[in-house]
């Protein structure tokens, strides 16, 4: 990367003991003195670049599961991932898609759904699920989903008989949030139900 951070050209080459050759003839070793070797060989070149920092936030959302072309794993802390421009990402609790966009250093559950806004039943009832499964009840400064509210979660959806979230749905969100919350107590944990008023007031 230079100095004004963009991503530079290099190039690389490989020793094959075997001449090569190109649509326009075989490479010149006088005007290609710098690489050793060539003719005997192959060169290319390529951009250098280092992956961008991406977050997603209602509060940052730490323990949803992303993926884009070059890149995996789960959010952390700052509800952050890596990503490369223009690639898009998904995001998922679990094995729940919540929903996939171009990835960028900021996005939130309003760039899941075209042409949304605060007021989007889609928008509130994903923020009202993410802020409700904050293991430590308290989603105003983080949201963490763990393993065990993912556990609780799934055994939720299957006692559901559900194998994706619909967030036009606001009463089958509502089932799921009574489930998970019945089935992280029984894991020890104290999860809060919030509801949509509360949900769209933190989103903004």
């Amino acid at each position: 990367v230079g100095a004004d951070g963009k991503p530079v050209s290099a190039a690389a080459w490989a020793y094959t003991g075997d001449g090569c050759t190109t649509e326009i003839g075989i490479y010149d070793d006088a005007y290609y003195a710098e690489f050793e070797g060539v003719g005997k060989g192959w060169w290319f070149s390529y951009l250098l670049s280092h992956p961008r920092r991406g977050h997603f936030i209602d509060s940052p959302v730490e323990g949803l599961s992303f993926a884009t072309p070059t890149h995996a794993g789960m959010t952390d802390e700052a509800g952050a991932f890596d990503f490369f421009p223009d690639e898009k990402v998904s995001l998922s609790i679990g094995r729940y898609v919540l929903g996939s966009t171009v990835a960028d250093h900021r996005i939130s559950p309003l760039d899941l759904f075209e042409m949304a806004d605060t007021d989007s039943a889609e928008v509130i009832n994903m923020a009202r699920l993410l802020q409700s499964l904050d293991a430590d009840a308290n989603p105003s400064d983080r949201i963490t989903i763990t393993p065990d509210v993912v556990a609780a979660l799934d055994a939720a959806m299957g006692r559901l008989g559900l194998s994706a979230f619909d967030f036009s749905n606001g009463v089958e969100i509502e089932a799921i949030l009574d489930e998970t919350l019945y089935e992280a107590s029984q894991r020890g944990l104290s999860l809060i139900m919030v509801s949509a008023d509360e949900a769209k007031a933190h989103l903004e």
